[in-house]
């Protein structure tokens, strides 16, 4: 193969009762992937056209979040608080060596995502069911890219 891939994954979920009236959940998932160029697979055609263009890539990336429930005679309080990443890297070189001036891809980002919720619900003896609650969000994306391209032929007339 032109490329050495490897995966990693994780998933967790943790549910803890403190009592009768109240419980924290906890859940996370996240993945750490490479892929490497295999610069010793270049001997078909297809292969060196891979190598030519693939750039090596990092990404990580994880999601975990937390809930905490209390629960009422007429109802529960639900808290839930929960963050996301992403990292995503990409590096390619003109030929495959590694020089600074050979450069063609330099490619990093981040996005993350952190949110708060909180919820009521409240259910009346007439059997009304009141539920409201409030959320917060914040989002943060980051980018640097750099990108050099090669022009190769004719002229334009």
């Amino acid at each position: 193969m032109p490329f050495l891939p490897t995966y990693n994954d994780y998933q967790l979920k943790y549910k803890i009762k403190l009592d009768q009236k109240n419980e924290i959940t906890i859940i996370s998932l996240g993945a750490l992937d490479f892929n490497e160029l295999n610069l010793e697979a270049n001997k078909t055609e297809y292969q060196r056209y891979i190598l030519e263009y693939l750039p090596d890539n990092d990404q990580w990336n994880y999601v975990i979040g937390m809930v905490y429930k209390h629960y009422k005679d007429n109802g529960y309080d639900t808290w839930v608080a929960s963050r996301n990443y992403l990292k995503n890297k990409q590096v390619k070189y003109r030929n495959n060596i590694e020089v600074d001036s050979l450069k063609t891809l330099d490619y990093d980002s981040d996005e993350i995502e952190n949110k708060f919720r909180y919820e009521n619900v409240t259910i009346f003896e007439n059997g009304i069911k009141l539920n409201y609650g409030v959320g917060f969000e914040y989002d943060k994306y980051y980018n640097n890219t750099y990108n050099k391209y090669f022009f190769l032929g004719s002229r334009l007339t």
